[in-house]
């Protein structure tokens, strides 16, 4: 066998287990928006494990080639909406009744003070910034409704719909940096935080 033909074949074996194992061990992924306020903030890399999705989850997803996160809130034939703000799966509300308020950092490094509810979906409990409204939506076969943390700035499957199970790439499980853009310090209390 040739160098040139051993190299390639070397090449090739080392490409396919740094896929397999992107896939089933894991990646990190830097968080640019505030769509899973308060769950993920703005400027915080988060461990992605290649585990399976199941409700509740915190997860990856692919659109149009752009990774985002999102909670995975019903799967196929659920039905969500949200009526007067509040979530409901199957006509059941997951969002409880407590309030408190946050602070949060804004658009330009403002801050400013938003109002969280615990939720429960699956075997996760959480923090949502709820809000808005949306009819009736049954989710179709082999799809996942997401939905991010802060409702009011999230881009989610509101708009987009309920996404395809195979465009899911992950689940993310652990806070590895958090940075505070706005004062250029670490937010130490964050790091190593489990992502519920």
């Amino acid at each position: 066998m040739s160098s040139r033909l051993r190299s390639g074949a070397v090449f090739i074996s080392v490409v396919t287990l740094a896929v397999i194992a992107r896939s089933v061990v894991g990646h990190p992924l830097w968080v640019r928006t505030r769509a899973m306020v308060p769950s993920v903030l703005s400027s915080e890399l988060v461990w992605v494990s290649g585990g399976l999705p199941v409700i509740g989850d915190v997860v990856q997803v692919e659109l149009d080639g752009e990774p985002g996160l999102y909670r995975l809130i019903a799967i196929e034939g659920q039905t969500v909406e949200i009526t007067n703000g509040a979530l409901l799966v199957d006509g059941q509300q997951v969002e409880g009744k407590r309030l408190q308020s946050i602070a949060s950092v804004g658009a330009s490094c403002r801050q400013q003070t938003v109002t969280v509810v615990d939720a429960q979906v699956g075997d996760h409990r959480f923090q949502v910034v709820p809000g808005g409204s949306m009819t009736p939506h049954k989710v179709q076969a082999g799809r996942v409704f997401l939905l991010g943390d802060h409702r009011g700035v999230a881009g989610d499957s509101r708009p987009w719909g309920a996404v395809e199970y195979g465009q899911l790439k992950g689940v993310s499980e652990t806070v590895l940096w958090s940075w505070e853009p706005c004062s250029s310090a670490p937010r130490w209390h964050r790091i190593g935080k489990s992502i519920e």
